[in-house]
């Protein structure tokens, strides 16, 4: 991606961190994916119109690129993502259009799905129980089983599912020997002190490390591929929260740009963890507003009024002596007005009118007032 758009989708990240960590205030750990978000709510931007796709560009911080060069960075990134790496690295992304067989979509939006984010497009009855299984089993799939039931139902009212799923899993450049693994002090945020597996290089290695006074941070490289994980440490004077409102597109192109090798021991924890978040109040916070209510322009994509009724993701990451594993995936489900509601039980059980009309010339031919039988 270009500097623009690197430093837009930063900026955007960081927003969505900061939201999920409000949001999840009562949780010890939260897990985001930025960009499984921006794919898929980038699917749904493609199918808006007006105010509530410029809300939507809004809280992407695109507001002043156009939809083509929007989707020409989103392609540019997943070639220049999936085009690195080995044998020892797996990288999947994956986008799906899901639709109900009783709903019409516009042509033209299904072949932008297939032809920009390469999507899958499925037309399947949603209120046939065996799709909300077939939609978590397309997940599932295309995450190696680490992300399972994404969508918990579908409500009546839902007619469309945009769904981005990624996966990677790759060996560190640089492993950490397991014999030395030992359970060692991790001190929390709330002041206290866990035991943790903690992992350890036996020699110092030459790796890419910056620090300023408001944390230190180290870059870990995989075999051969363009991603790394970054680690950042607050320094002592601050807090994990405090590092977090720092976090800002320009100061990050500044400090990624002054890594410098230098011989470093380094020492973190292994883990495993996983997330579920629902997105809606997150973006709403962001600005997006139109899109969850009923005047929602989705005119792009149906003749029928639509809008979002939800965004969730689910996160996994995986961190030990070999590697990292990690998989996302985000779904952004689009309900209709003009679908019909579930039936309703008419039961004719007190006193009634009873009328024999005829419905061409709108002759009563008789009426009765049963008042009891």
């Amino acid at each position: 991606m270009n500097e623009i758009y690197r430093n837009r989708h930063a900026e955007f990240a960081f927003d969505l961190l900061r939201g999920c960590v409000a949001l999840c205030a009562d949780q010890e750990t939260v897990c985001v994916s930025p960009y499984s978000a921006t794919v898929a709510l980038a699917m749904a931007y493609n199918g808006a119109r007006n105010q509530t796709k410029e809300q939507i560009a809004k809280a992407l911080h695109i507001s002043d690129v156009s939809t083509e060069e929007f989707n020409r960075q989103i392609v540019a990134t997943e070639l220049s993502i999936s085009e690195t790496g080995d044998d020892d690295t797996q990288y999947l992304s994956a986008n799906s259009l899901w639709v109900d067989k009783d709903f019409q979509i516009y042509s033209t939006y299904e072949e932008l799905c297939r032809n920009i984010f390469n999507a899958e497009a499925v037309s399947l009855f949603f209120k046939d129980p065996a799709t909300l299984e077939a939609i978590n089993k397309w997940v599932a799939e295309k995450t190696q089983d680490k992300i399972s039931e994404l969508l918990k139902a579908l409500d009546p009212l839902d007619v469309v599912v945009l769904i981005n799923a990624l996966y990677f899993k790759g060996n560190w450049a640089c492993q950490f020997d397991e014999p030395y693994t030992k359970e060692k002090d991790f001190f929390c945020g709330d002041g206290s002190i866990k035991q943790v597996p903690t992992m350890v290089w036996s020699d110092p290695q030459s790796i890419p490390y910056y620090r300023n006074e408001l944390f230190e941070s180290v870059l870990l490289s995989y075999s051969d591929s363009s991603l790394s994980m970054l680690l950042l440490k607050p320094s002592a004077e601050h807090t994990l929260f405090e590092l977090l409102s720092q976090l800002q597109a320009d100061k990050w192109s500044s400090w990624i740009t002054q890594y410098q090798k230098t011989d470093c021991h380094v020492s973190m924890p292994r883990f495993e963890l996983d997330a579920n978040i629902d997105l809606v109040p997150v973006l709403q916070n962001l600005g997006v507003i139109d899109a969850f209510e009923c005047e929602a322009d989705f005119f792009a994509i149906s003749n029928k009024p639509l809008h979002i009724s939800q965004v969730v993701q689910k996160t996994y990451l995986k961190v030990d002596e070999k590697g990292s594993e990690a998989a996302a995936a985000t779904a952004v489900v689009l309900a209709s007005e003009s679908v019909s509601p579930p039936a309703l039980n008419f039961v004719l059980d007190r006193p009634f009118l009873s009328l024999l009309y005829d419905q061409n010339s709108g002759a009563i031919l008789l009426m009765a007032a049963v008042n009891s039988l």
